[in-house]
């Protein structure tokens, strides 16, 4: 009886403590889910102190990193292009020795003896254009400067280091936020280096997805991205500025219209080292044709040779007008690729910071304006 007694006193007591207890006591701040990818973070609760003044500050930074990372692209595109104008120009040393080997004795009369047959070549072939005279003159450019393969080594060096400092600064940046994030404990809002590295992953797949149609805006998408593949950017630019300086070359008159920089001007090659070099082979060629007869041919050549080094470097810089782009464009077009992806990345991180309480369950990352 007594036992019975005890039993029923325990369940009364039980029975006040469950009325009296607040039901949601255990649940109050049920953790909700944001996910974005594969990455989940807990969601900041509502009763939470106003961290206003944090995301404030934190805004304040992510707006300075931006402009310096901007800042930083800039100077690195001005060093790139500057010393592609620095190596082109350089070339200019050489044209004195140059004028003085072609202008020799034994390479005069090697190149009367071939511009001679090539010219008696084309009457028996009825038009087709032998060119040993131009191939003499390129091999002899070539030696002196440049030719195609010689030009785009050099512009593969230039780009890949332009690539290194692009690189560096972007691993910059992303370094400079997670600091600040870090700083204001942005992870309280959500904001953590796990769920940054995973917007940059999905908003570059958006914007892959929405160049897909257009294969040019794709290809310099791609290599904004990964800056691995950033010798497209100069091998389309010098291909542009070798059709621009053999359209040059065909519109001069005279001797200099010569086959191969009509040819060039069509987009085929020109001798063996290419089209470049045997632009400037024709080009010469024609000009000591039309001069032979005349004076100071030496002191024409010079300056003939000099502007062609002129218009070759301001073609692959600058590009040729509305018909061609040039390096400087395409470069800056590059950058503008590269900075839309991390800022449409900084602003969806900024979303989430600024949101706070109001983060939706299930939200997936969009590319910010």
């Amino acid at each position: 009886m007594r036992k019975i007694l005890l039993l029923w006193f325990m369940l009364i007591l039980l029975g006040i403590q469950l009325f009296f207890s607040d039901p949601s006591a255990d649940h109050a701040h049920p953790p909700g889910q944001i996910t974005i990818g594969a990455v989940q973070r807990s969601k900041m609760n509502a009763h939470d102190v106003d961290r206003t003044p944090q995301r404030e500050a934190f805004m304040r930074e992510m707006d300075r990193e931006i402009q310096a990372y901007h800042a930083r692209n800039q100077r690195a595109k001005f060093q790139a292009m500057g010393r592609v104008s620095q190596h082109l120009s350089a070339y200019q040393d050489n044209t004195p020795a140059f004028v003085e080997d072609i202008m020799g004795f034994r390479n005069q009369m090697r190149l009367l003896r071939h511009t001679l047959a090539d010219g008696a070549n084309k009457i028996r072939r009825r038009g087709h254009a032998a060119n040993r005279a131009d191939q003499m003159v390129e091999a002899l450019f070539a030696e002196h400067f440049f030719d195609d393969a010689s030009i785009q080594a050099e512009l593969n060096k230039i780009f890949h280091s332009y690539a290194e400092q692009l690189q560096g600064s972007r691993n910059q940046l992303y370094a400079r936020v997670k600091v600040h994030m870090k700083d204001y404990d942005m992870d309280a809002d959500g904001l953590n280096n796990a769920m940054l590295n995973d917007l940059q992953k999905e908003i570059t797949q958006v914007k892959i997805n929405e160049m897909m149609g257009n294969h040019a805006q794709l290809q310099m998408l791609r290599t904004a991205v990964g800056l691995s593949d950033i010798t497209w950017v100069g091998g389309k630019a010098l291909g542009f500025a070798k059709g621009a300086m053999a359209l040059k070359a065909a519109s001069m008159g005279g001797a200099t219209v010569k086959a191969g920089a009509a040819g060039a001007a069509g987009g085929s090659a020109v001798g063996p080292k290419g089209t470049i070099a045997g632009v400037a082979g024709g080009v010469i060629v024609g000009l000591m044709i039309d001069t032979w007869a005349g004076n100071k041919i030496q002191e024409k050549l010079i300056q003939q040779t000099n502007d062609f080094h002129d218009n070759f470097r301001k073609s692959l810089l600058h590009g040729n007008g509305a018909k061609t782009t040039g390096l400087f464009h395409m470069s800056e077009d590059l950058l503008l690729k590269m900075e839309s992806v991390d800022l449409a990345v900084l602003q969806e991180a900024r979303g989430f910071a600024v949101a706070g309480t109001t983060v939706q369950t299930g939200r997936t990352a969009k590319v910010g304006n």
